[in-house]
Order: C-alpha cells, then sequence, then structure tokens
C-alpha cells in the first residue's frame, strides 16, 4: 500500500489534471482539498493516538477503505464545501469521491502483510476482500513508531517517488504549456 507520500502526490497530479490553473504559492486551499481527500480514508489510523500502535493492525482498512465510507465522506465534503462556497455543482460531488476513493483502488494495488489481505472495496455491496495480484506498491512498515522512519519505509517512497512523480511532472509542464498558450492567443 502507498504512504501518505504516493497517495498525496497522486493527489496533487489529480488537482493539476483537473483544475484550471496550476499549483500557486498564494492559494493552497485547492491543492491541500484533494491531498487531504486522498488520504482521507487513512483516518483509521486515529485509534493510534489512543491505544498505540497495536491499533493499527484493528483498525487500519476496517471501516474507511471500501465503496461506503468513500461515498458518505463525499457527500459529507460536498456538504461543508456548500456551507462554505455556497457554489456546488454534482460534478464536485462525483470528483470528492474519486478522490477519495482512488485511496481505496491504490491499496488494493500494494502489498499487504496483515491478514486479512486487500480491501473490501465494494463494501456494502461486497464483503470479499481485493488485493491486486501484482503489487505495485511494496507497503510500508507501520506497526511501531520506529518502523515509521526506517531504511524500508525510505526505498517506499522512493519507489512511490519514481511512479508518480513522473506523471506529475508531466502533468504539470502540459498545464503550464497549455496556460502559456491560452495568455498568448488572448494577447495577440
Amino acid at each position: 500500500m502507498p504512504t501518505p507520500v504516493g497517495h498525496s502526490l497522486f493527489g496533487l497530479s489529480m488537482y493539476m489534471a483537473v483544475e484550471k490553473r496550476p499549483l500557486s504559492k498564494v492559494d493552497v486551499t485547492g491543492p491541500l482539498l484533494y491531498v487531504v481527500l486522498v488520504n482521507l480514508p487513512d483516518i483509521d489510523y486515529t485509534p493510534i493516538l489512543a491505544y498505540g500502535f497495536g491499533a493499527v493492525k484493528l483498525y487500519h482498512q476496517a471501516y474507511t477503505h471500501n465503496l461506503g465510507f468513500c461515498f458518505v465522506a463525499a457527500v459529507v465534503v460536498t456538504g461543508l464545501t456548500l456551507l462554505f462556497k455556497k457554489e456546488v455543482r454534482w460534478p464536485l460531488f462525483f470528483l470528492y469521491f474519486l478522490l477519495i476513493y482512488s485511496h481505496v483502488i491504490l491499496d488494493a494495488l500494494g502489498a499487504d502483510g496483515n491478514p486479512p489481505f486487500g480491501v473490501q472495496a465494494f463494501w456494502p455491496f461486497s464483503s470479499a476482500y481485493f488485493i491486486s495480484p501484482l503489487s505495485i506498491f511494496i507497503g510500508a512498515e507501520k506497526a511501531q513508531l520506529r518502523e515509521l522512519f526506517s531504511v524500508w519505509n525510505f526505498y517506499c517512497i522512493l519507489i512511490e517517488l519514481g511512479i508518480f512523480l513522473p506523471a506529475f511532472i508531466f502533468i504539470y509542464r502540459s498545464k503550464r504549456r497549455q496556460i502559456a498558450t491560452n495568455r498568448e492567443q488572448t494577447t495577440s
């Protein structure tokens, strides 16, 4: 399963692909929202704060890595957007849902060392666990605090950078070229 670094790079790539303007030092709320949404299913790590790292095996991927959670979370985030922005279109709900659900899909593409293996990607319609037979991500160690900063986890992040960073750079450069072309056309 990807680390938050991999999920976040995927979210930033999606931001670049979907939004009309590129990343900006001025407005970080858009990119930050995408990063939060793609990492949202990992909110199930919060029991660690109360119960310690042993809670990882009990709670991680138990309740938040499925279709049902992603749907409810997208409804809530869309509702919050409506409260604060006063303009929400239904395509925004679908975008939020896809961002949140992308976490589940990416996790299903990675190695899982803790049974039950995989994610309940289609719950509440199916209780079956799904995992790709070919693991793209090698799976980070996370059972103890000292493991978070291990050489293995550093290696996991390097693999994720090798997968997501080229896509991010390609999308970023394409978007910058598109904006430059549009400026030239409007000034001509």
